[in-house]
């Protein structure tokens, strides 16, 4: 096969031949090559795409603000009414505790308070010396007695007769106290608050009690009940609706007084904050004269963020003694 000599300006290259010559420089200088493509966005683009965004996030803000808003108020609505409806329902369990015709509401500009004397239980005493066995009626021309309970005690293992005698360990919160026939909360009245039908308590079963008020000379339960009825006291108890701090507090196991209290030596119990409204109507009583139960009205207003839920509740209270 034939070899053929030549350089790369004059390349003949033939079927069967074999080309054996040098290689020059490139024809092309680097000068003539193309220019490198550069990628990105311009500044207008990049302008174009932020308003783009902008629009697209204020329009879906119409549809979503009004919906989370919702959700938002729903929740806080929904605190507040749990809150309230919660206060309520406890007012409402302790209240129907109270000793007959012992509920009363006094207030100090300030302060809204309803307070009653809370009953442990309660039964029936015997008023007559039963024939054919030995019985124990009640003496109502003593100050110290022992008495047969008929129909048994409900829940006596709960009375509080240790520790004290006489009328004062009563009132003093230090045994719990024997009330007949309170008839409600004026000096008129037989009035527990003012120590008229109240004793000490200082032994009690299932089927007896006994009571000493012997240190108070004279001294005599004023009147019989007419069904025979005795309750069995263990503390006052306040709900004091707060406007200077906004609160609803519940207080308990303090001495019985007199006069109302509205201050206390002790702190009370939080039942609710963000109390609004404490006012005059916040506690409202009928003793409903000549029926059977009396009427408790307690509004409460909570408030938060510029909204308020207010709730009523309406408890019935047994004032028959």
């Amino acid at each position: 096969m034939p070899i053929l000599q030549g350089n790369s300006s004059s390349i003949a290259q033939k079927s069967g031949e074999i080309w054996t010559g040098q290689a020059t420089s490139s024809p092309f200088t680097s000068s003539d090559r193309l220019p490198v493509k550069m990628a990105g966005f311009s500044l207008i683009e990049l302008i174009m795409v932020i308003v783009l965004i902008g629009a697209l996030a204020s329009v879906a803000s119409v549809f979503i603000a009004g919906p989370v808003g919702g959700f938002i108020d729903t929740n806080r609505r929904a605190e507040l009414t749990d809150i309230a409806a919660t206060a309520l329902q406890r007012m409402r369990r302790e209240i129907h505790h109270a000793l007959p015709n012992s509920v009363r509401i006094s207030n100090n500009g300030t302060q809204f308070a309803i307070e009653y004397l809370s009953t442990v239980t309660g039964g029936r005493y015997r008023a007559l010396q039963a024939t054919g066995g030995p019985s124990n009626r009640l003496n109502f021309n003593t100050a110290s007695d022992s008495f047969d309970i008929l129909g048994g005690l409900p829940d006596f293992g709960l009375v509080d007769a240790t520790g004290g005698s006489g009328q004062a360990a009563c009132l003093n919160n230090v045994v719990d106290c024997l009330v007949i026939y309170n008839t409600g909360t004026t000096a008129s009245d037989f009035n527990a608050y003012n120590g008229d039908n109240i004793a000490a308590i200082t032994a009690v079963s299932n089927t007896a009690m006994t009571f000493d008020n012997s240190g108070l000379p004279g001294w005599r339960f004023p009147a019989a009940s007419p069904n025979n009825r005795f309750f069995v006291v263990d503390t006052p108890v306040s709900f004091v609706c707060d406007s200077s701090t906004g609160e609803l507090l519940m207080y308990q196991n303090y001495n019985i007084q007199s006069t109302q209290p509205l201050i206390f030596g002790s702190a009370g119990a939080v039942l609710a904050d963000r109390v609004s409204d404490c006012g005059s109507n916040t506690f409202l009583y009928n003793a409903g004269a000549g029926v059977r139960y009396g009427l408790v009205v307690i509004r409460l207003t909570i408030s938060a963020d510029g909204e308020n839920i207010a709730l009523l509740q309406q408890t019935h209270v047994l004032n028959a003694p």
